[in-house]
């Protein structure tokens, strides 16, 4: 059952569809006229070195034919477009003053064109689910849940790596769809291939434009499938980056009491994160990994994870220590009791969930 909203809520989520996380944008035409403005000396220049042919349209306007030399060749050039607006208007039609408004900047305008590629894996449904084992630290062969980890592939079938998919969606305006097709992704392949484990699904607070909608997706979707509430654990990441923290907090409140849980990632990474955790009072943590990393020989950080655990511990909050490759971090995280466990030394993310590895010889010490 999907969480009980008031009628308020109801309204904004059934007459206000979030058009950027529902709908992808045009993509840029391959022709017609691209129209820049103002046309000062200094662009002219620019022009004339790249042996580009333009027309003075009006004063402090000129024209290029939409070639598939023309965007590469602007975005290469050595050139700060940041004050250079940019129109395109299809061939053969005179330009207005109408549409000349509606320019965007010229840099922007190259982004979106680099980005084509993402917006054509978007509108393909070429985004993929891995998974990643979260298991318990004094028993690696029981699995408490799989982390959902985004992919794309490119149509021959690479893999594409989720920091580019994501530097991508941010430069181009496409983060609110890729995040909330990530949150689908996971759900749908997860109601196909993991049947009891804990699923955790990242969220990014900066992706949610309008909240009662951009995560009622994913709920839906999980009804759909028919995953239990209470298997779902999304996880907050880029907490420094929450726009309306009480409103956001606010709202996964609600949604907990349906039956959906909550961990803060990257704990220990930076004071945002720290100052969330006091606020949204999250059923799980997960440890920085950078925090993880040597901490059998590292003095400096082994004090700050143990007085992380010790305060979670304390508050009644699980813990999962990320990253873990060798068995000295291993070691050192049971022995500072640790509930779960995530790295490499047990599992690498795969497409079909795996079957954590049992380091041999392990032993509770």
């Amino acid at each position: 059952m999907l969480p009980m909203i008031s009628n308020t809520q109801e309204d904004v989520a059934t007459t206000k569809p979030c058009q950027d996380c529902e709908t992808l944008a045009s993509p840029v035409p391959k022709s017609g006229m691209l129209y820049l403005c103002p046309a000062d000396d200094e662009l002219l220049v620019s022009l004339t070195e790249l042996k580009l042919l333009f027309l003075r349209v009006m004063p402090g306007v000129v024209s290029l034919p939409i070639t598939n030399e023309l965007f590469p060749l602007l975005a290469a050039h050595r050139a700060d477009w940041g004050i250079v607006r940019a129109a395109i208007v299809p061939e053969g039609i005179e330009p207005t003053m109408a549409a000349l408004m509606t320019s965007v900047h010229l840099m922007t305008l190259l982004k979106q064109v680099e980005g084509e590629w993402l917006r054509d894996l978007l509108r393909d449904q070429r985004l993929t689910t891995h998974f990643q084992p979260i298991v318990l630290a004094n028993s690696p062969a029981v699995v408490h849940g799989y982390e959902c980890l985004t992919r794309g592939r490119e149509t021959d079938g690479t893999l594409i790596p989720p920091n580019k998919l994501f530097r991508t969606a941010r430069e181009t305006g496409l983060l609110y769809v890729l995040d909330k097709s990530a949150r689908v992704s996971a759900v749908s392949h997860s109601a196909k291939l993991i049947p009891s484990a804990k699923i955790f699904i990242n969220f990014m607070p900066s992706a949610i434009y309008n909240p009662e909608t951009c995560l009622r997706t994913t709920f839906r979707a999980a009804e759909l499938a028919g995953i239990d509430p209470k298997r779902i654990v999304f996880e907050v990441v880029e907490s420094e980056e929450v726009r309306d923290t009480e409103h956001l907090l606010n709202l996964l409140l609600e949604y907990r009491k349906a039956g959906f849980q909550v961990a803060l990632d990257d704990v220990g990474a930076g004071y945002s994160s720290l100052k969330l955790l006091t606020k949204l009072r999250p059923d799980y943590i997960k440890i920085d990994m950078e925090l993880i990393r040597n901490i059998s020989e590292d003095r400096y950080k082994a004090q700050v994870v143990a007085k992380l655990l010790e305060m979670a511990h304390s508050l009644g909050i699980q813990t999962i220590a990320e990253g873990i490759e060798s068995r000295k971090e291993w070691n050192w995280l049971k022995k500072h009791k640790v509930h779960f466990v995530q790295g490499y030394l047990f599992a690498k993310p795969e497409q079909r969930p795996p079957i954590p590895q049992v380091p041999a010889g392990w032993s509770v010490e």
